[in-house]
């Protein structure tokens, strides 16, 4: 009698070689990305070695963040397939109903695994990197209390002649439908910043841009974000009477935003009532932080991918990123400082992403060569 020895052959042992070949495949398209994810959690630990005063982590973040993050996500998913399949509909022009051919075209959606396969594994990725982001920005308070805001505000005043840049701007953005359309544009930047975010990630190639643009991500908010932040720990004009520096060079400014309020809705005054709140512990902490501004390095990074795309939408994002740096200014979110410093490191972060994505994709151009040499080979002995 003999004894089969053969376990591979098990449907079990297929789906365990099945789920470790994918995660290979994952480690080998996003290992940069899940370096990051190392890299802050080194910061972390060191920090909280240091630092014994900072809060305690709370493990239900990661739920709340995945949970978040899956409501904006999942329509963000369905409404780029949508858009996709409708853009077909309309170039092919099918005879018959235009509804029942996108759904036809939504159905039979051949890229959607594709986008699923190289999305999802990012997003994975990023709900522990954002929750940790998170956790560290709200301790920077704890470990370096707002110490440069008096500083920054001379800076600025050096760099604009002894004013304020914000009195530079007040003859234009001082009117209420003005910076009405500005705090738009300025909240707006949340949906563009998760929809490039979530567009690069469920791409249907893993490209050398999709890396670049995720990784100069990851890297802008790490080091802007959590390092610089904490490095240069400064609350913002906005909230510069409530720490304490007085007389509040900045009242002025809050004085005309209160006013246009009274006219049109100034939705940053609100989140910045928000955000005290949360720092004085009314409610839960969300961070405060103003050096450097990473509303401005995120849309100076969105530029420099849309500018990839053409440059009629590159120049389109170009003059969003201004928008934002005068809006930060205006609104009473950031000093002209906090800008300028975000524009030089993003720009670097992403020269960096760009040399690590080069050579991340080094193999797949080889292997692309190859085969291209493989191709042109076979086409030869078929004449032969």
């Amino acid at each position: 009698m003999t004894i089969n020895l053969a376990f591979s052959n098990r449907p079990g042992t297929k789906i365990f070689s099945s789920i470790r070949s994918r995660n290979r495949a994952v480690i080998r398209a996003e290992g940069l990305l899940i370096a990051t994810i190392g890299l802050q959690i080194a910061i972390v630990i060191a920090l909280r070695l240091a630092y014994a005063n900072m809060s305690a982590f709370d493990p239900f973040s990661l739920v709340a963040a995945a949970m978040g993050f899956a409501a904006i996500v999942g329509p963000s998913c369905i409404f780029i397939v949508v858009a996709i399949c409708f853009h077909r509909v309309v170039r092919s022009r099918p005879e018959g109903s235009a509804s029942v051919a996108l759904i036809r075209e939504i159905w039979g959606c051949k890229s959607l695994r594709a986008r699923l396969s190289n999305g999802l594994p990012v997003i994975a990725i990023f709900v522990p990197f954002i929750t940790l982001f998170g956790y560290l920005k709200t301790n920077i308070p704890l470990i370096q209390p707002f110490a440069w805001d008096g500083t920054f505000t001379e800076w600025d005043r050096a760099i604009f002649l002894g004013s304020l840049p914000y009195e530079f701007l007040q003859p234009v953005m001082g009117i209420p439908f003005v910076v009405f359309l500005t705090n738009v544009a300025y909240n707006v930047w949340f949906f563009l910043m998760w929809g490039f975010l979530t567009a690069f990630a469920f791409s249907t190639a893993r490209s050398e841009l999709r890396t670049r643009y995720l990784l100069s991500y990851f890297l802008t908010w790490i080091v802007i974000g959590n390092c610089l932040a904490l490095a240069f720990s400064s609350a913002g004009p906005c909230f510069n009477s409530a720490i304490g520096l007085l007389p509040d060079p900045y009242q002025p400014l809050m004085d005309s935003l209160r006013k246009a309020d009274a006219v049109y809705p100034i939705f940053a005054l609100t989140t910045q009532d928000m955000l005290w709140d949360g720092y004085i512990g009314e409610r839960s902490p969300l961070g405060i932080s103003a050096m450097p501004s990473l509303h401005n390095a995120t849309a100076t990074l969105m530029a420099l991918a849309a500018w990839r795309f053409g440059r009629a939408i590159g120049l389109t994002f170009v003059v969003y990123a201004i928008w934002i740096f005068v809006g930060s200014i205006s609104l009473g979110w950031h000093y002209a400082v906090d800008g300028l410093v975000a524009l030089p490191v993003t720009l670097a972060l992403w020269a960096l992403s760009g040399f690590l994505a080069r050579w991340w994709h080094q193999s797949d151009r080889a292997a692309a060569k190859l085969k291209s040499a493989g191709a042109h080979q076979q086409s030869a002995l078929s004449f032969q």
